[in-house]
């Protein structure tokens, strides 16, 4: 255990001054093998490399990188950015405000209320809540919860489950071949591709909203409810698509 005890300051008056002098940031560095770290920061920038072991930060306002983490992780970040490369450990990550960029993860719980994410190459599950949030996950396979209020997810050559449900973002997701979806949405949109021939089973629904879908079905409507149920042309790539809205629109091309 390391203890840092800076004697900067001999009484409550001498340490309110010294509060207020904008002399050069602090900086500390550590070099030695891998330990199991917590930090807790006000203000600042934290950079780790190569680590084996668990690693926890909570920082109110900055920037936290880490890079090749063996170890659990758990960052908590209210203002700022977040920075993971190369994790193999459980990754959590809690976001107030700001950006997180993300590449090379393995099982994750990522919650953010504002700002911008970006996931690349991940392995493993994803539960991902957001609040108001602009984000892009690319090249994962495995499966992901969504519990959004607003923003968009836009996702890119994913394959595995994707579940869970928006109230009034939106969600475009490129699926690849043994890939089942089951999304709802109150007013949000969904948007899927599926690959050329899928042979994709769809179940779509809306109360309200539309349905567009290519030419190979047709959609049922009353005067209460639209509705799909059927399989697109080609040979079956075990693509499975379930998206219910009440207001919201859903595309499938």
């Amino acid at each position: 255990m390391l203890v840092f005890d800076l004697k900067e300051t001999s009484s409550k008056e001498d340490f309110a001054a010294f509060l207020k002098k904008k002399g050069p940031p602090l900086k500390i560095e550590i070099q030695g093998p891998s330990m199991p770290i917590e930090l807790s920061l006000h203000e600042g920038q934290i950079v780790l490399n190569k680590t084996s072991h668990e690693i926890s930060v909570q920082m109110i306002q900055g920037s936290i990188s880490i890079a090749q983490a063996k170890g659990p992780l758990l960052l908590r970040l209210h203002k700022g950015q977040i920075s993971a490369r190369e994790v193999t450990g459980k990754t959590g990550i809690e976001l107030y405000s700001g950006q997180a960029v993300l590449k090379e993860l393995g099982d994750s719980t990522i919650s953010i209320f504002s700002g911008n994410l970006s996931i690349q190459d991940l392995q493993g599950t994803l539960a991902l809540n957001t609040q108001s949030v602009v984000s892009k996950v690319a090249g994962m396979s495995g499966t992901l919860t969504l519990d959004s209020q607003k923003g968009s997810l836009n996702l890119t050559q994913f394959q595995g489950r994707l579940e869970g449900q928006t109230v009034e973002g939106l969600v475009s997701a490129q699926i690849l071949p043994e890939t089942d979806v089951q999304l709802k949405s109150k007013s949000g949109r969904f948007n899927f591709q599926v690959p050329p021939g899928s042979g994709a089973y769809l179940n779509l629904w809306t109360a309200e909203g539309e349905i567009i879908i290519p030419k190979d079905l047709s959609v049922a409507r009353s005067t209460t409810e639209k509705s799909v149920r059927g399989r697109l042309r080609g040979e079956s790539q075990k693509i499975t698509i379930s998206a219910k809205t009440s207001e919201g629109v859903v595309v499938v091309k």
